[in-house]
């Protein structure tokens, strides 16, 4: 075949779908010149051919323009080759075609010299910066439970997989050449091999941010991994064959931040968008929250260390506005706290202010974060084991510095049966960190109604519920006082119980009422009791079936009342003075039961 056929000929076997007649071509020894010469013109044909609207896509079109653009990588000027092939990297879009770009870049950086630093990082980073702006599945929407089964055959996460998978061998003989447990030779240059590898760990780390980081890698135990998961692991495997203490990575992470500069500048630094330490907290997520096995932490590290250090970047994920990567915030801590024993963390831990982020993040979410269930419930969930872990004079500490700033009623009464348990625990064991002046600093939190006698009671049923158990169990638990909660019963009655007789009082004739209404007047009534009782759409029977719930937790709530009132009456000797007096309901105090 001439020369001024050569390119025409493969152009048109191109458009007609002829690709065994072109790979025959290729392979022809005497065409061996004419591939090296036209090395350029067949990258950007063939190119053109893949992003071709008209183009029929089939496995074989696949294997035949792979095969020319490898020929071509293997046999053109390198440097030449390099350029073609990264100025038709957009050209691609976020299509998973991109992926049969990587083989030929792979071949033609294995021919370059090991020295040259500096074009593997321009390589892997044109590469990555494609590779992170793949569009999402529905950014923002949170997949709850088995939802996130469907997100395996969402077309963009399909594309994502390909092209990762792809992505994961193409890094692998780079991996094989710089591997730590390779056989060093006199040939080797070690600063060169330094570079190189930083190179790596550098670009590795970018894999791990968006869009990986925004799927779900989370598998119950008994399932089998997804395929992005597989992939997951074996780039984390590629980064500790690089890199033999994943502990050390913050320090790449700063150093391409420009946060402080290391001992030797690095001359592959070209400006390029550096790696973020959300990537640490994606490979932490698999080793501890995933319990992916993974040589590279070293075992001279204490367990408090490793909870300190990682614990940040699981506060970098549950900040976070995509609800994937908060779900993997959340599962590093619970995966974490596995890690470490019952009251093993010191009472001088709380130095650190981790812990204060962690709770913050974990209140954020819980009031206002993701619009996720699942994930709200998961991260008021982690309160207590994570407390358990902390000696209990932090425990004390911590939960001193929460419960003024705790609003939300659901997690106040959290908090309160939490300082319950700590009671119990100081009583049984003789220890003083929540008794007599540190119990002083909770129980004016704890016994009063927030808006006095005007409290909604429905709304913040949960916290008063709790600190009437409190009040209960001090009562009967703690006969001889040693805890020194004695003093402020007469505040308890005062601020909490006398008001709260006289809120319920209210509260039950406000919801008769209009109950009564209802029943008398129908459905006319409906409009009124969307204005007074602020009640969203419903139905006749939805609204009464409402009200009567409500009137049922004012019973249950003037019941536990009563046997308070009871159990103060029998701790004192003398029975207070209430406006009402909660004792008389004595069907609801025969039948109720309560518990401590």
């Amino acid at each position: 075949m001439s020369a001024d056929l050569f390119l025409p000929n493969i152009s048109r076997w191109l458009e007609e779908g002829q690709y065994q007649q072109i790979k025959n071509v290729i392979l022809d020894r005497t065409h061996i010149p004419k591939v090296r010469e036209h090395g350029m013109d067949i990258i950007l044909g063939v190119c053109n051919h893949l992003n071709s609207e008209k183009s029929v896509w089939s496995a074989e079109m696949e294997e035949c323009c792979e095969f020319s653009l490898l020929m071509v990588a293997q046999l053109s000027n390198p440097k030449e080759v390099l350029i073609a092939l990264q100025e038709q990297v957009a050209e691609f879009g976020s299509s998973s075609k991109f992926k049969i770009l990587l083989l030929p870049f792979q071949a033609v950086l294995l021919r370059l010299p090991d020295k040259q630093s500096n074009i593997l990082n321009m390589v892997l980073e044109t590469i990555g910066e494609h590779v992170s702006s793949l569009p999402l599945p529905s950014p923002g929407y949170c997949f709850e439970g088995r939802e996130r089964i469907l997100l395996d055959t969402d077309p963009k996460v399909q594309c994502i997989s390909d092209i990762y998978e792809a992505l994961a061998e193409f890094y692998a003989p780079f991996v094989k050449q710089m591997s730590l447990n390779r056989v060093q030779t006199k040939l080797d240059d070690e600063t060169c091999l330094r570079e190189r590898r930083r190179v790596l760990k550098k670009n590795l780390l970018k894999t791990m941010e968006q869009p990986l980081i925004c799927m779900d890698l989370h598998f119950a135990e008994g399932k089998s991994p997804s395929l992005l998961r597989r992939i997951a692991e074996k780039l984390v495997h590629h980064l500790s064959c690089v890199c033999g203490d994943l502990f050390s990575l913050p320090e790449i992470v700063h150093h391409f931040q420009g946060k402080y500069k290391c001992p030797s500048s690095s001359s592959f630094d070209d400006g390029s968008p550096p790696p973020t330490l959300k990537s640490l907290g994606m490979i932490f997520y698999l080793v501890y929250g995933e319990q992916l096995p993974c040589p590279s932490v070293p075992s001279i590290y204490s367990q408090e260390f490793i909870f300190h250090t990682v614990l940040q970047y699981a506060d970098l994920l549950l900040r976070s506005e995509e609800p994937l990567v908060v779900h993997k915030g959340l599962l590093l801590i619970q995966g974490l706290l596995k890690h470490v024993g019952d009251s093993s963390l010191s009472i001088d831990c709380l130095d650190h202010p981790i812990h204060f982020q962690i709770f913050q993040s974990l209140i954020w979410l819980a009031m206002s974060g993701v619009n996720s269930r699942e994930f709200k419930i998961l991260s008021v969930e982690l309160w207590r084991p994570y407390l358990d872990k902390l000696h209990p004079g932090a425990r004390y500490h911590l939960l001193q510095s929460l419960l003024p700033t705790l609003e939300h009623p659901g997690l106040r009464g959290l908090v309160i049966n939490i300082i319950k348990d700590q009671v119990a625990l100081c009583l049984d064991k003789d220890l003083p960190y929540f008794l007599q002046d540190r119990l002083d600093g909770f129980l004016p939190l704890i016994w009063r109604l927030p808006q006095d006698v005007e409290t909604d009671l429905l709304e913040h049923m949960d916290s008063i519920m709790s600190a009437l158990n409190l009040a209960r169990f001090l009562l009967l638990r703690d006969r001889l006082n040693v805890s020194g909660f004695a003093k402020h019963l007469p505040l308890f009655e005062a601020q909490f119980t006398e008001p709260l007789a006289r809120a319920l009082k209210l509260s039950r004739a406000h919801y008769e009422h209009y109950e009564l209404e209802l029943s008398k007047i129908g459905a006319g009534a409906v409009a009124i009791c969307n204005v007074l009782l602020s009640m969203p759409e419903m139905s006749l029977e939805q609204r009464k079936s409402v009200i009567a719930s409500a009137i049922n937790s004012f019973d249950l709530l003037e019941s536990v009342l009563a046997r308070v009132v009871e159990c103060l009456h029998s701790f004192s000797g003398s029975l207070p003075t209430c406006e009402r007096d909660p004792l008389a309901k004595t069907d609801n105090l025969k039948n109720a039961q309560f518990s401590v």
